[in-house]
């Protein structure tokens, strides 16, 4: 598996622009399977978390509201928290380093999209994050302080607002995460591609009608291709920000801001 290089800051959060995102994820990809990148498809995000990246996965109820999409587990733990609803309290279970769980409420197939994006959103994590979460005992001292042993993201972090000023270090690596699995399931050069051929066939004559297309091949949700296209700028009339009238941007769940650097 390619390991991405990048900077840190004095806390071990990543510094890496979103363009630098869409460079690795197509390289890990050309690594995984080289003709996903033959022609627009949707990625199988489970055959490649569990084995490209060698993940394991479970299922639990993570909270009692279904707020809870997934969760990393960094180090072999008795203590990951998870809700049982029989009992209706929350109560601990084990989990090994490397685990990916997903919350149960995401097993309906009304929810596939969620789904997928929360597994690429965890894989994110694991890619970006492990380094500064994994516990290396044969290095560990007194002095160290404890990291922690899993993150749980909740749905606001998986398929909330963009828009959100990036200033904690987790605002940081959600937005990594976040960066990761929409590049992961919509890889920029197969975006390109995309939504050329939509619109020199005719396949699409509204940015509506691209979202749809969108959505349909490479299986996301259409907020998630709506914000996809507003990133790469690929919306009807080449490029959406030149023309913010053919881009119905009162549907997006808030303003996009791009924070690239810190």
């Amino acid at each position: 598996m390619i390991k991405p290089s990048f900077k840190r800051n004095w806390n071990g959060v990543p510094i890496i622009k979103d363009k630098e995102i869409d460079v690795i994820v197509e390289q890990i990809i050309t690594q995984y399977n080289p003709k996903l990148l033959t022609n627009p498809q949707a990625i199988d995000i489970d055959d490649f978390a569990l084995y490209y990246l060698n993940l394991k996965q479970d299922f639990k109820f993570l909270s009692h509201c279904g707020c809870i999409w997934g969760m990393m587990v960094f180090n072999d733990t008795r203590k990951v928290p998870v809700y049982n609803p029989e009992l209706e309290l929350a109560e601990y279970i084990e989990a090994e380093e490397g685990t990916i769980i997903i919350d149960n409420t995401l097993l309906d197939d009304s929810t596939e999209y969620r789904y997928r994006s929360t597994m690429a959103h965890e894989c994110g994590h694991w890619i970006f994050h492990k380094d500064m979460f994994i516990v290396n005992e044969m290095q560990s001292s007194l002095f160290d302080e404890p990291r922690e042993l899993a993150i749980a993201c909740r749905s606001k972090d998986i398929e909330g607002q963009s828009g959100r000023r990036l200033v904690t270090t987790n605002d940081w690596i959600e937005h990594h995460a976040k960066y990761f699995s929409a590049a992961l399931l919509m890889p920029k050069s197969l975006m390109e591609i995309a939504c050329h051929e939509a619109k020199q066939n005719g396949l699409v004559t509204t940015n509506e009608a691209l979202i749809r297309y969108i959505s349909r091949i490479f299986e996301v949700s259409p907020t998630s291709a709506r914000i996809r296209i507003q990133q790469l700028g690929l919306g009807i009339s080449n490029v959406a920000v030149m023309n913010r009238n053919l881009f119905n941007w009162n549907d997006l769940p808030s303003r996009f801001e791009l924070i690239e650097d810190f």
